[in-house]
């Protein structure tokens, strides 16, 4: 619950500043609060389709939005100054 609310306020704030590195925090921290109830349901059911399903979603989306983080890291090392003419 609180990774939720971290995760919200983290998304929001990042909209209203227009920060790209604290959207995709915020879309993390949502993420995993949506995977970990996914694993938690199916703990308490019993069941490992919720556990199988949990698992992957967070592995996926954690890879993606650690790449997405990784470019946006690295295009605001360069600044806007630095943009190269690649024609």
């Amino acid at each position: 619950m609180a990774t939720a609310a971290r995760g919200t306020r983290a998304l929001v704030r990042g909209l209203r500043e227009a920060r790209s590195l604290d959207v995709v925090r915020g879309i993390r921290g949502c993420v995993l609060a949506l995977s970990a109830g996914a694993f938690a349901g199916g703990v308490l059911l019993a069941e490992t389709g919720p556990l199988v399903i949990g698992a992957v979603f967070l592995g996926e989306e954690l890879y993606e939005t650690g790449l997405l983080a990784m470019i946006i890291r690295s295009g605001e090392r360069r600044g806007p100054n630095d943009a190269r003419d690649y024609r």
